[in-house]
């Protein structure tokens, strides 16, 4: 049975084309290529969900209206604007071509309800762990339990790789491990 996987907005990012953007600037980003060789190698099934794409697009665009930041997208609004449109474009085709599944896991109340025990169990210790982080590792938990075998996050988020450890859920960094 194939491994499972699922990539956070923090992977799917890395995964997402802007990184040539960044090195445009001369500017990089670390995992880039682990997550790319990982997901080509077909070595897995590799999930992300619309929640993700969510925070993804908020991510990007978030940089994009930023006065500073958003030259990494073009030196014109308009090749700014055609660039972020075509990282969207891309994205989306990777998950046409299936290189990216979505899992069609829906927010219910009862995954809604399992991200606000982790955003208590944690946030009391004082840990670092915000709403997004807690909704991911909620669908980490349901779709582990849908395909009956544990699934693998890739995350090169610290906070978020220190509470799957304690919460035995699998992790992928691609910022320090490698593929074989």
């Amino acid at each position: 049975m194939p491994k499972l996987y699922y990539l956070d907005a923090n992977a799917i990012i890395k995964y997402s084309f802007y990184h040539e953007y960044l090195v445009r600037h001369s500017r990089q980003e670390d995992g880039v290529e682990t997550v790319r060789s990982l997901i080509q190698s077909g070595e897995g099934i590799f999930y992300c969900s619309n929640f993700a794409l969510l925070e993804c697009w908020h991510t990007l665009l978030k940089k994009y209206r930023d006065n500073q930041k958003c030259k990494i997208f073009g030196e014109t609004l308009a090749d700014q604007q055609r660039n972020i449109e075509l990282i969207f474009r891309k994205l989306r085709k990777a998950i046409k071509d299936s290189e990216l599944q979505i899992e069609t896991t829906p927010l219910t109340s009862h995954v809604l309800v399992a991200a606000q025990k982790l955003t208590y169990k944690y946030g009391i210790q004082k840990q670092k762990i915000d709403s997004l982080d807690a909704i991911h590792l909620a669908l980490v938990r349901e779709l582990s339990k849908k395909n009956q075998q544990p699934v693998t996050l890739i995350t090169s988020d610290e906070a978020l790789i220190t509470i799957c450890e304690m919460e035995n859920i699998g992790v992928f960094n691609p910022v320090f491990e490698t593929i074989s």
